[in-house]
């Protein structure tokens, strides 16, 4: 048995969290009113959310063979488990998924199009999708820090259905409708690039990256099999990504503004941490910081109810730590707008030299948002690269042959210079008038032996030849390595690579599993 005065210090950090919550300040929600208003220029009728989380709402679960992003992905016909999955994507409700996802992805002008809107809390969402899970709960009393974004596992799932069935579509000779249905995909998130909170930006820009990337996969698989893919289908998906007006295009990523959300979360919590003349509550602190480290992972409470107990002591004063944290976020802000060179871009930035103990609710509250910026110059990439790759492809299928340069999809495909949009990693565009263009080159006949680098730290090895062209990015070292070592990746690396485009490193690394036994 415990000792008492042991059992008392165990329970001390709890008895701070749930005597800290009985009285809220009513400011709390004042603050989730003003994250919602962000969305008060959406009307109702244009709601994507409305249209397709209660068609989630009835649809049945993946099969655990393609419940991933990538396990979906990979699964081809002929494959363990696709049938399975083929089947279950048929299913009525899968089906009426698919096509609520249609609907709210048909317009390509983004003044007119949908968005998704769906408020964050409980009390302004439909309560059937409240039961069903599919909304962002801010707990109780609401605080906009610890959001836990339910619906987005909803949006994984439909990730992985559109995977199978553009998977089966290409299996029935259906690329064109393949590619459609993906260009949705990648139209919906788009629509959640631009939400509000960080979370919901990462989840967006990755998957886009993503459909980028397996809108050339389909491409290149329908290319080395059945080639069913036509002309008109390849120049009606084309279209659909504004290839002649891309600076309006529905899925130009540079309209995308920085999320507001977050900090109007910082400063809520900084009103419940500090007593009125501005110093530190020793309750507030433990009870609010623990319960906002553990709302994803609610057995953590009693461990960070104790590790937060006494964090309050030697942290800075309210008006200098909302300083820091607007110091932070109007850093990240400022650069947002700045070019990937801007010599601002290599200072160090405010929230990395923000000292985490006498500022430690700055570093609880505001996640690190520089992430964004690599994920949206990756998406600028994966963007550039698709369009031109689709009408490589296009102009190979029209003259029966790959093309021997890049410049060949002109004018039939894409009209201009200019229009094939520049390498958001060649730092040529610093030059007047440079308008540096993605690398093309085609393979000698006896091939070019490539080095593959997975974002897991995977490495492969794959021969290509004079049966494919290659289109790439300097990527992220700024220097063409002729596609020799493959790294798709905004950071900085140790050993010089580019970012390979097509062949799409995710075809390249379905064949590795392949060929090793590991996929079947």
């Amino acid at each position: 048995m415990l000792k008492n005065s042991t059992y008392r210090s165990l329970m001390a950090p709890l008895a701070l969290v749930a005597a800290s919550f009985l009285a809220t300040p009513s400011a709390a929600f004042a603050d989730v009113g003003e994250a919602n208003r962000l969305y008060s220029d959406i009307t109702t009728a244009k709601r994507s959310d409305e249209v397709i989380l209660p068609a989630l709402a009835a649809m049945a679960p993946p099969p655990k063979q393609v419940a991933t992003h990538e396990s979906s992905a990979l699964l081809l016909s002929g494959m363990q488990g696709f049938d399975e999955a083929a089947a279950w994507a048929q299913g009525d409700t899968q089906k009426a998924v698919i096509e609520s996802l249609k609907t709210v992805t048909k317009e390509k002008d983004f003044r007119k199009a949908f968005a998704f809107g769906q408020p964050y809390g409980a009390d302004s969402v439909d309560p059937k999708l409240v039961r069903a899970g599919l909304y962002t709960e801010l707990g109780d009393p609401a605080l906009l820090p610890g959001a836990r974004f339910l619906y987005l596992t909803a949006l994984d799932q439909l990730v992985c259905l559109v995977n199978v069935e553009a998977n089966r579509l290409l299996a029935d000779k259906k690329a064109d409708e393949a590619l459609d249905l993906l260009a949705s995909m990648l139209y919906l998130s788009r629509q959640i690039c631009d939400r509000q909170f960080f979370a919901e930006a990462q989840w967006g820009l990755k998957t886009y990256v993503a459909t980028c990337e397996r809108l050339r996969d389909v491409a290149y698989l329908d290319q080395r099999g059945d080639k069913s893919l036509t002309v008109e289908g390849l120049k009606a998906v084309l279209e659909r990504f504004d290839s002649k007006k891309l600076a309006s295009a529905y899925i130009d990523i540079d309209r995308m503004t920085f999320p507001k959300a977050d900090m109007l979360g910082f400063k809520q919590v900084a009103d419940r941490l500090f007593n009125a003349d501005g110093s530190p509550n020793d309750a507030q602190f433990a009870a609010t910081l623990a319960r906002l480290r553990s709302s994803n992972r609610p057995l953590r409470l009693f461990s960070e109810a104790g590790r937060w107990a006494a964090s309050s002591a030697g942290h800075a004063p309210k008006a200098a730590t909302v300083n820091a944290g607007e110091r932070a976020y109007n850093d990240w802000r400022t650069r947002w707008d700045l070019g990937w060179f801007d010599r601002v871009q290599r200072n160090t930035l405010d929230y990395a030299s923000t000292d985490g103990i006498r500022y430690a609710a700055v570093k609880a509250t505001l996640p690190n948002m520089h992430e964004l910026f690599f994920l949206r110059q990756v998406a600028r990439t994966e963007l550039t690269g698709l369009r031109n790759a689709l009408a490589l492809v296009g102009a190979g299928i029209q003259r029966g042959s790959i093309p021997p340069l890049l410049v060949s999809v002109r004018p039939q495909w894409i009209a201009t210079q200019a229009e094939l949009g520049v390498d958001p990693f060649d730092s040529k565009i610093l030059e007047r008038g440079a308008i540096p263009t993605m690398k093309y080159q085609i393979p000698p006949a006896s091939g070019i032996e490539v080095t593959v680098v997975l974002p897991s730290d995977v490495t492969f090895r794959v021969l290509l030849k004079d049966d494919v062209f290659m289109l790439y990015s300097v990527g992220s070292d700024y220097s063409d390595q002729k596609a020799a070592r493959i790294q798709n990746t905004a950071s900085k690396i140790q050993i010089p690579a580019d970012y390979l485009l097509y062949p799409p490193v995710q075809s390249l690394y379905r064949q590795s599993l392949m060929d090793l036994g590991q996929l079947k």
